[in-house]
Order: structure tokens, then C-alpha cells, then sequence
């Protein structure tokens, strides 16, 4: 998978109206993982923007809409602590039903 840094730095900023809508997507979840409540639609709209100022100015950034490589790397930081995986132990197969 294809972290949102790694499409920042090889496709530029993403701001308002950007057509790239898998990679608006994935900021959208990591924005929500960060505890923003917008809708992970793959639309860079008003509400995407208002949380990438919010999510920038809480973590020392200007607090602009844009996400450009610093904030990528903040937001991507995000995704192990708000996701973990469970131990592969805690499942069990039909067998052991």
C-alpha cells in the first residue's frame, strides 16, 4: 500500500478540488483516525480542508488546507496507533469451534 507521503512527494501538495480521489481518500481516513469527523468520500472539499487546518495547527503547522510532505508524514504516523491488528492467535478456525 502506497502511504499518503509517498504520493505527496511523487505527485505534489494535495489542496481544495484535487482530482485524486484514492489519495483524497486515504487523508481522509488518517484524518478521521486523528479523531476529525468528515466523510472519507475521496472529495477534497470545504470540510477536508477545514480538518487538514485543524489537524496542521494542532500539530505546530501552518494552518493552511494543503497537505503538502510534512503533514503526509504526521498523518501516516497515525495509522499504526489507530489500527492495530489483532494477534493472529485470537482467531480461530472452524475446526477449533
Amino acid at each position: 500500500m502506497t502511504t499518503l507521503r509517498e504520493t505527496i512527494a511523487s505527485s505534489g501538495a494535495m489542496g481544495l478540488n484535487d482530482p485524486r480521489t484514492d489519495a483524497v481518500r486515504l487523508a481522509q481516513i488518517l484524518l478521521r483516525s486523528a479523531g476529525h469527523e468528515i466523510l472519507a468520500d475521496g472529495e477534497y472539499g470545504e470540510k477536508t480542508a477545514q480538518a487538514v487546518m485543524a489537524f496542521k495547527a494542532a500539530h505546530g503547522l501552518p494552518a493552511n488546507g494543503n497537505i503538502g510532505l510534512q503533514t503526509a508524514t504526521l498523518l501516516d504516523a497515525i495509522v499504526p496507533a489507530a489500527t492495530p491488528t489483532p494477534p493472529l492467535a485470537s482467531v480461530k478456525t472452524a475446526a477449533q469451534w
